[in-house]
């Protein structure tokens, strides 16, 4: 057995409690040794407990949505939030300014933090083995808005989606595998350049990865906080709860995936035969693409590529100047900027669920 592979044990409710409330302690205390002249808060509130409802994908994974419920007088349209890469569903509704998810339950929308089976939340059936960003896109997915449009009592789901939760969005679209009314894409590339340095290393590592394996990056980017202070333009201490409370794991099955495209230069399934963006011709429905002009994560023109191959009505927003990758979510101006559009243009179409 090697190390990777080797089970972790798994600590009581009461422990990991306490470990928490040591790593928050800390971490705290890390950050008023380095600001002593802040007197900003280090963290925001932390996000209060939320209804779960649980859904089941046809293979047998369970996995959680957290239901944030719409303001008084709201129809109640569902919309589904999909997380980026590392990060966690809380990640939408972290700050003490509004949230996206705050946003969209205003203007009367029943929003669901979708967890899939990349996620700490889900639980795998017996003999599960390692699995696939296809499989996110064919059966979590599916299943997810299934019961989320059951629960809100509607024919179909709004999207909204942050890097790979855009990604997850527009593959469904183009697998046409989920009832969908509308989709929000923010910062997903659909295409890529290959890194030029280190890139075939950092491939071959990736493929070694045992197929269960994932970095505990949720673990270890509490630990990241106290050296986040306030950049200008950023929600430093939105930021810093993020990191706390939103950051997830990096299951190895998408990190391989993710080394794919960037390989083929394009959103590509497991094996390299079905090329998403390609298929976004075939989609339909309304698209609204959001693109930081400053993102060398999700490059303007690799964000874009999706608004020019989409088979129904496509609309860019553009941010700011300035706006880079983690901005569209962690701005100090992202209510603005980002949220309050993105509501009021999915708030227009809202029909499209009924």
């Amino acid at each position: 057995m090697s190390l990777l592979d080797r089970p972790r044990p798994a600590l009581a409710p009461p422990t990991r409690s306490v470990a928490r409330a040591l790593v928050h302690l800390g971490a705290a205390a890390a950050w008023r040794i380095t600001n002593p002249s802040s007197r900003d808060p280090f963290l925001p509130a932390r996000p209060r407990p939320l209804t779960r409802l649980y859904y089941t994908a046809p293979d047998g994974w369970h996995a959680p949505m957290l239901v944030v419920p719409p303001a008084p007088g709201g129809a109640g349209e569902p919309v589904l939030l999909l997380h980026a890469l590392g990060s966690a569903p809380d990640v939408f509704r972290i700050g003490d300014t509004p949230t996206l998810a705050s946003r969209l339950a205003e203007h009367g929308f029943t929003v669901f933090l979708v967890a899939h089976r990349g996620d700490r939340g889900a639980v795998a059936p017996d003999g599960a083995a390692g699995f696939s960003f296809d499989d996110l896109v064919e059966k979590d997915l599916p299943a997810a808005a299934a019961r989320a449009a059951a629960h809100a009592g509607f024919a179909r789901v709004h999207l909204v989606g942050y890097g790979l939760g855009g990604q997850l969005a527009l593959a469904a679209a183009a697998r046409r595998s989920v009832a969908i009314g509308a989709i929000a894409s923010l910062c997903a590339p659909v295409r890529f350049q290959r890194p030029a340095t280190g890139f075939r290393r950092m491939s071959l590592v990736a493929a070694m990865l045992p197929p269960t394996w994932e970095v505990p990056a949720g673990s270890l980017a509490p630990l990241l906080s106290p050296w986040i202070g306030d950049p200008t333009g950023t929600n430093g201490r939105t930021l810093r709860g993020a990191l706390q409370w939103g950051a997830g794991p990096l299951p190895a099955p998408l990190v391989q995936q993710v080394m794919r495209w960037l390989a083929d230069g394009s959103l590509v399934d497991r094996y390299g035969t079905l090329d998403y963006r390609e298929a976004l011709v075939d989609a339909r429905g309304d698209l609204l693409v959001v693109i930081a002009p400053e993102d060398t994560i999700a490059p303007p023109e690799a964000v874009r590529a999706a608004a020019d191959q989409w088979g129904g009505r496509a609309t860019e927003l553009v941010l700011p100047a300035g706006y880079g990758h983690a901005d569209a979510l962690f701005s100090a101006n992202a209510d603005v900027d980002v949220f309050q559009p993105v509501a009021a243009w999915l708030a227009e179409r809202r029909r499209l669920a009924w």
